[in-house]
């Protein structure tokens, strides 16, 4: 039994189906499809969104330009899906806008985001979200809180009416979800300001108490204190954050050193992230916590003629490199067996 009493959101990516198929619609991570094949390796970013949205692919017609996230789980599983592009530079187009006239793409080569004209021409993938996915992972929340909860919602999954020292159990979809629920006294309309992570095939526990942190609905700026447990770190797909960074400002050399000696959570496996994962971290940055610097290290070293090391513009996505004596801020990950 795997137990996540506090979590942040991350990418669940599971491999449901992928191979050849003649309608040219079989590949599925969770609930993200892709097509089998680019529909363009040369298209503006204005075109590329047209194609999308006119495909008929599979007899589907909601078929769309990929978010950055998206774009980071191809990327991930770029080994199991066929037919993107390869070369020194291969960016795709992403859905979201860097401003006015430049697109974010995503180069699924090396993880790096890059920020071009909309006007450049890029690859293109087009991919839909699945809804219906079947029921496979149990769902148990602990009411360990003074109060009794009603109407408890997860993932638009009824799961009822907990009373004080009870528990309740609930067949769900695998996924992530904000647990939404009623506190009888004062009669508040709360959720969990932090989502509730469920896998496939497991039972996940999740426990309200009275330290917790919530969010009253009818007023999303009200922070009260009924319901937070010590948050474990953020984790995204395999890749464990730690919750905050290590320094703001630290040579590539003594950001390394800094990891291998943390020993935050218990563990003793942290290190810098690769190029992919600060890719991780800026498709994620709106749900990841303190973020309060613009640059940050990766694990990799781009020449050891010119003493240089990667690192990432976390608020363009951009994938740079400079001297490994500069200062950048430190935030170690760690990977999840």
């Amino acid at each position: 039994m795997k137990k996540f009493l506090l979590s942040v959101p991350f990418l669940l990516v599971y491999l449901i189906g992928c191979g050849s198929d003649s309608d040219n619609h079989k590949i599925v991570f969770d609930t993200l499809m892709l097509q089998e094949t680019d529909l363009s390796r040369d298209a503006t970013w204005n075109t590329a969104n047209s194609m999308c949205e006119n495909s008929n692919v599979g007899s589907y017609n909601d078929w769309r330009l990929p978010t950055l996230a998206e774009l980071g789980i191809i990327y991930s599983n770029k080994a199991v899906i066929n037919g993107l592009k390869s070369g020194d530079y291969t960016g795709y187009w992403s859905s979201e806008l860097c401003n006015e006239t430049r697109g974010y793409i995503y180069n699924i080569n090396d993880g790096s985001v890059g920020c071009p004209l909309s006007a450049w021409t890029y690859a293109v993938r087009c991919v839909r979200t699945i809804s219906e996915i079947k029921t496979n992972a149990e769902l148990k929340i602990n009411n360990q809180s003074s109060y009794d909860l009603e109407n408890i919602v997860w993932n638009n999954v009824d799961i009822g009416t907990i009373k004080r020292s009870f528990h309740a159990e609930k067949s769900v979809n695998s996924g992530n979800g904000y647990v939404f629920f009623t506190r009888t006294a004062d009669k508040l309309n709360l959720r969990t300001t932090a989502l509730v992570i469920v896998e496939k095939d497991k039972t996940v526990e999740f426990t309200i108490t009275n330290n917790m942190s919530v969010t009253e609905i009818t007023n999303s700026e009200n922070i009260t204190t009924l319901n937070a447990i010590e948050a474990t770190p953020p984790v995204f797909g395999s890749l464990m954050l730690q919750g905050k960074d290590l320094v703001t400002s630290a040579s590539w050399s003594s950001a390394n050193a800094m990891c291998k000696d943390s020993r935050i959570a218990g563990y003793d496996d942290w290190r810098l992230p690769t190029r992919s994962e600060l890719g991780i971290f800026y498709g994620n940055k709106t749900v990841i916590s303190g973020l309060v610097s613009s640059t940050y290290w990766s694990s990799e070293i781009y020449s050891t003629i010119y003493d240089s090391c990667y690192f990432i513009d976390i608020d363009f996505g951009a994938i740079k490199n400079r001297s490994c004596t500069n200062d950048d801020a430190v935030r170690c990950v760690r990977t999840i067996d």
